[in-house]
């Protein structure tokens, strides 16, 4: 139980501390009682600036699935819709996309394809990113799981 409730805290802490903080773009975004939570670590290289070091899925009571990564953090995003695109006895995979926009520098930057894969015996992940129109990268980690109770 004391597990869960740290898995459940540092993902409400990971959301928190990057979501934007001027109002809009999901900063009111809360994680509702009852929700699963997945947070992922990855190992990702010092140069490799498209692929998140963390990753958070949420599966409401309902089975609304909702992903956050860096990547929404740096672009100034909420939340987003996420899928399962395979759930079987070995692993769940969940996919995303970060819609594309323009940078500080107004320089246009593709939208990104993310795909989280959760292998269910030992909790190892793989996370592809997929700059649409360019080399995908990936990373691999573990993540941690927890329901919100409170």
């Amino acid at each position: 139980m004391r597990k869960i409730k740290a898995i459940a805290l540092a993902g409400a802490a990971f959301l928190a501390t990057s979501l934007p903080l001027s109002a809009g773009a999901g900063s009111d975004f809360k994680i509702p009682v009852g929700t699963r939570v997945y947070l992922c670590d990855f190992k990702v290289g010092a140069r490799d600036k498209t692929t998140p070091e963390k990753a958070l899925v949420m599966i409401d009571k309902a089975g609304k699935i909702t992903a956050y990564d860096g990547l929404m953090g740096y672009a100034g995003l909420g939340p987003q819709p996420a899928t399962a695109m395979v759930d079987n006895d070995r692993r769940v995979t969940w996919g995303w996309t970060v819609p594309g926009g323009k940078d500080e520098l107004n320089q246009f930057t593709p939208g990104l394809e993310v795909r989280l894969t959760l292998q269910k015996a030992d909790n190892s992940a793989l996370i592809t990113v997929v700059p649409l129109g360019y080399m995908k990268k990936s990373a691999r980690g573990s993540c941690e799981s927890g329901i919100i109770r409170k």
